[in-house]
């Protein structure tokens, strides 16, 4: 994967797919989720967030994370914490800084250890810490059915990206904009 910059600025077509990145992320995040109960989301709004970071790098991925957050919060009413927004922008970032690793020579197995690890690390322990305060709920008393939730997600989301990143067209597409 190429990073789509000229000089070190983003160009428009850069900056064409980073937005749709986050469109894409907010409908999947707070659109097309399903929330059993306050503390747990099936959704998939971190794969465009991923995606971003793969492609273009952590910057990228940190700026797609943020904003895709940002928005969603504000549209859906939720209020905006700050802690539980540095996932989305750590998920890109990671997944910026591991590109060269995953995307080189592309594997599901990688994938999923990395989709894996970011969820354990983010969605798993920070977001369930935040949560446990924002609530007022004990983490031990959350954290049993998240662990159940972000073991199947991260299945979902290698499944997803791997798709995407080994399909051709996908790649024409989104790297030189055909």
């Amino acid at each position: 994967m190429l990073n789509n910059q000229q000089n070190g600025k983003l160009n428009i077509r850069t900056m064409s797919v980073l937005a749709m990145f986050t469109a894409i992320s907010v409908v999947l995040t707070r659109f097309l989720v399903i929330q059993p109960m306050p503390s747990v989301r099936f959704e998939l709004g971190n794969v465009p967030i991923m995606l971003a970071g793969f492609i273009f790098g952590p910057v990228e991925g940190v700026i797609v994370g943020a904003i895709a957050d940002f928005i969603g919060a504000m549209i859906r009413g939720q209020g905006f914490d700050i802690p539980l927004m540095l996932v989305p922008m750590f998920m890109g970032c990671m997944a910026g800084l591991v590109r060269n690793y995953i995307v080189k020579n592309l594997s599901y197995i990688k994938i999923l250890g990395f989709t894996f690890t970011v969820n354990v690390i983010g969605k798993m322990l920070w977001t369930t810490y935040w949560l446990s305060i924002i609530f007022g709920r004990p983490f031990m008393e959350i954290l049993p059915i998240r662990v159940g939730v972000y073991t199947i997600i991260p299945i979902i989301e290698a499944a997803v990206i791997f798709g995407l990143l080994s399909n051709a067209a996908f790649r024409r597409i989104v790297l030189r904009g055909e």
